[in-house]
């Protein structure tokens, strides 16, 4: 299954006032309350647009094993201004790597070998895989539109991986998908990031097209991710079909 991309552009609306001294607006007629009150909500929103901050994206991902391929696209959504990403893989074990800053010009896309990056800045983890980070600093938090393809060599085979905002406070959630073995010969994997600097502690479910269910509980270190063989978890689970 692949999925669509959708970039999103921020718009900024700014209000422009001119303000007389006091002085010299003495006898001129005072906004009506509600005007007061919408030209207040105006500059309050125009303040908030205009301040920087810091943001994290990250991809669940990324893979240089031999016969694999990833490249990091960065896509710069401000209007007039250049954005500087710094990315930092993070490994299996949650050992996390900065690489070197991508300064990105406004509405232009920076495409980035991450083997290449590792030969240059750690080459020690060529052939490893793991997680992305991706931080940055602007006035919008989808300043950045960010996405892995992680490519087969020689093989029409592309995976889509968009970034996504960490949720920082607790919360219950589950997610879903599905799992396709129709021969010996195909591998399905199942990756598993916990993108949080605390222990994520998960249970698994795999059901067959039948519905018969086998559960597994699960626990991620902070950083870290893990990859299954869904294969794998078939024959220990006993499921059939395909």
């Amino acid at each position: 299954m692949f999925r669509g991309s959708r970039t999103i552009t921020p718009i900024l609306l700014v209000a422009f006032g001119v303000f007389r001294p006091v002085a010299a607006a003495q006898n001129s007629p005072q906004p009506h309350p509600s005007e007061a009150t919408r030209l207040h909500s105006i500059s309050s929103a125009s303040a908030r647009l205009s301040q920087i901050s810091a943001f994290e994206q990250y991809v669940a991902y990324w893979t240089t094993e031999p016969g694999w391929r990833t490249e990091l696209q960065l896509r710069n959504n401000l209007e007039s201004s250049a954005l500087t990403v710094v990315p930092a893989v993070r490994t299996a074990d949650g050992t996390e790597t900065a690489l070197p800053a991508v300064t990105i010009k406004s509405g232009d896309v920076v495409s980035l070998d991450l083997a290449d990056a590792l030969l240059k800045t750690a080459p020690q983890l060529v052939g490893s895989y793991g997680s992305l980070v991706l931080r940055y600093s602007a006035n919008v938090h989808r300043a950045l539109y960010a996405v892995a393809m992680i490519r087969v060599d020689g093989q029409p085979i592309v995976f889509h991986l968009d970034a996504e905002f960490h949720t920082a406070s607790p919360t219950r959630a589950s997610r879903e998908g599905i799992w396709w073995l129709p021969r010996e010969s195909v591998t399905d994997f199942l990756i598993l990031a916990n993108s949080s600097d605390r222990q994520l502690d998960t249970g698994l479910t795999l059901y067959d097209s039948a519905g018969k269910a086998w559960r597994q509980e699960l626990s991620l270190g902070p950083r870290q991710t893990q990859r299954l063989s869904v294969r794998s978890l078939l024959q220990r689970s006993g499921l059939g079909g395909s």
